[in-house]
């Protein structure tokens, strides 16, 4: 979310458009990569729910024609401070990107029907309710929210992403040690990207199918003493490394030959699009909500069932000996790039509409 919205904004900068970024707490990093255009806040906040009172002020007092919320619980705080600014001109736009149902699943019966009277109660006030993914809109409708409200525009990524590395110190590295299977995963440590499903992947492709692999996971999160365990336990060190957070994924998964995804749901995807950019095959779980929309029926890539280890090592096999074309791929990925979707998000925040 946070990439969608320097990007959005860099963009609608370039092309005339002031842009304000707001958030919660301090992001040094994120405000570094900004155009010099683009105005600046943190509200140095610890909890979102603290950011109300600043929020209903700077609405009241800004000049403002469109406010654009990224992710529940954000967008809850959001309508709830427009309700406060209703003598204002300024129109509210939600944007989604998560599958919330598979997210919240696990909470309690209570959470989930506050969930949905957030939805249906206050998505629906607002101009429009932007989903990543037709997923997620799908899942956002089921919730409460009206069908007209929404509308589908996927996350922008840029098409020439491996050009982007030129000055970057990573762009050198040697990620794998040795000539075998190259494969790269890239997302935060936590449950819903099932590594476990990933590693337990890996261990079938060793020990069962004889196949000399080496995955190198990129990411940090709750999950990585778990996943150092299992790796451990599987006795896989030699075939799996995890190297944390990097700032440059992009060198990584163009040194590997697939890209894995085992996620047990997703909202978009982008790591496939950036994938797919370097001509990279992937290999996907078929998980909600946005594998399946990105490289379609096996069209642009390899999708297995989900929670499923021997699919997914079997699909990696097949991928092995069955890479796509790499320009089909490319041309596949300019589809969702910012030059595709920016226009989109341009011609839907247009106040003349």
């Amino acid at each position: 979310a946070e990439t969608v919205a320097l990007r959005l904004s860099n963009y609608l900068s370039d092309k005339g458009h002031e842009l304000h970024i707001l958030t919660i707490n301090s992001k040094d990093q994120l405000s570094q990569r900004l155009n010099t255009e683009v105005r600046f806040t943190t509200f140095n906040k610890k909890r979102i729910i603290s950011s109300l009172i600043p929020l209903i002020r700077f609405m009241r007092t800004e000049n403002i024609d469109c406010f654009v919320a990224n992710m529940w619980p954000l967008t809850v705080v959001s309508v709830i401070a427009n309700f406060f600014c209703s003598g204002f001109r300024q129109k509210l736009f939600l944007i989604e990107h998560c599958n919330l149902g598979e997210e919240f699943k696990r909470r309690s019966k209570l959470f989930r029907l506050l969930l949905r009277l957030s939805i249906s109660i206050l998505y629906n006030r607002v101009h429009k309710v932007i989903a990543v993914s037709n997923g997620v809109r799908e899942d956002l409708i089921r919730r409460g929210l009206r069908r007209e409200k929404t509308k589908v525009i996927y996350d922008p990524a840029y098409p020439t992403l491996a050009k982007n590395k030129d000055n970057d110190e990573e762009g050198e590295k040697k990620w794998f040690k040795q000539d075998c299977l190259k494969l790269s995963s890239v997302g935060h440590l936590k449950k819903q990207k099932n590594y476990p499903n990933l590693i337990n992947a890996i261990d079938i492709l060793k020990n069962e199918k004889k196949i000399n692999c080496q995955l190198v996971i990129a990411g940090e999160g709750s999950e990585k003493n778990k996943i150092k365990a299992l790796i451990n336990k599987k006795q896989l060190t030699n075939e799996i490394t995890l190297v944390g957070s990097i700032s440059n994924s992009i060198s990584l998964m163009e040194a590997s030959d697939l890209l894995v995804l085992s996620s047990s749901y997703e909202g978009f995807g982008m790591v496939i699009v950036e994938a797919l950019s370097l001509g990279k095959t992937v290999v996907s779980t078929n998980c909600p909500s946005g594998p399946s929309e990105i490289i379609g029926d096996n069209e642009f890539g390899y999708l297995c069932r989900v929670d499923n280890p021997s699919d997914l090592a079997a699909k990696i096999e097949y991928a092995k000996e069955n890479n796509f074309d790499p320009e089909k791929l490319i041309n596949h990925s300019k589809e969702f790039s910012l030059d595709k979707i920016g226009p989109l998000y341009e011609a839907i925040l247009d106040t003349s509409n």
